[in-house]
This record gives structure tokens, sequence and C-alpha cells, in this order.
């Protein structure tokens, strides 16, 4: 499936957020885009790959799921199923994070939902945030 502009433009956003925000600062990233090469890639977790996968190394060894959505795709069940099983992979991580970007014009609805899925899939505790496409994050 192509990618389209809004979504590259998404996705962009979130690979600046996790190089910018502190807890996430210096992870190495990988992104599925048409240009990498498959062996650079995110790995599948729960049979959907991750628009950007990040993990930190040390002491205090974190991951980043980051995923992006538009407005035309962010509540079908394909998507819904995708973040569900982001958010029970964050769940089983000691110190993760799941970072999802969508257009402004629906951050709010898509906070309100993630809350909704954290809580469907016993990932409550998951420590999650809504990007926008301009960078601007809110913690859920």
């Amino acid at each position: 499936m192509g990618e389209s502009a809004k979504h590259a433009a998404l996705v962009d956003a979130l690979v600046r957020w996790i190089a910018g925000n502190p807890e996430t600062k210096g992870c190495i990233m990988l992104r599925d885009t048409v240009e990498t090469p498959l062996p650079a890639k995110p790995v599948s977790i729960g049979g959907f790959v991750p628009d950007v996968f990040g993990m930190s190394h040390g002491s205090g060894e974190a991951v980043v799921i980051g995923e992006a959505k538009t407005e035309s795709d962010f509540d079908t069940e394909r998507s819904q199923a995708q973040i569900s099983a982001f958010l029970r992979f964050c769940a089983s991580r000691k110190n993760a994070i799941f970072a999802l970007a969508v257009p402004w014009g629906i951050s709010v609805y898509a906070k309100v939902s993630l809350r909704r899925l954290r809580a469907d899939c016993g990932a409550a505790h998951v420590t999650a945030f809504v990007i926008d496409e301009q960078g601007f994050s809110s913690k859920v």
C-alpha cells in the first residue's frame, strides 16, 4: 500500500518527536517506508509493522512504538487492531512508550479513543502520547 503525503508528514513528526523527547532521545529508530531496505525496517508486532520503532540501550532501556494515522484510516477495524497490538506489546515491556501521530483536527478524538483502547487491552499503565503534524504532543 502506498504511503500518502499526509501519512508521511505524520511519520516525520513522530521521528522528530522521538528524537527530541527526553525519555526517548538517543533511541535507535527503524522506519517503515518504501525507501527503507528490508533489514532496516521495524519487525512485525502482533502481525502489524509499526511506522517507527525505537530502542535505547543501557540501564534504562526504553522502547518506543510510533504509529501514524490519517483521518480516513484512524477508525478502521484494521487500525484499531493494529494500535491494540502495539499497546499490548508496550504493556509487556518494563519501559515502553506508545506515540500516535494524527492530524490536529482529530487529536482530541484520538486521545479519547487511545484511552479506551488502553483500558480494553490491559495497557492502561502504558505511557502514551498523541502527536499532531506540527509535533505538538499531549500525554494520554
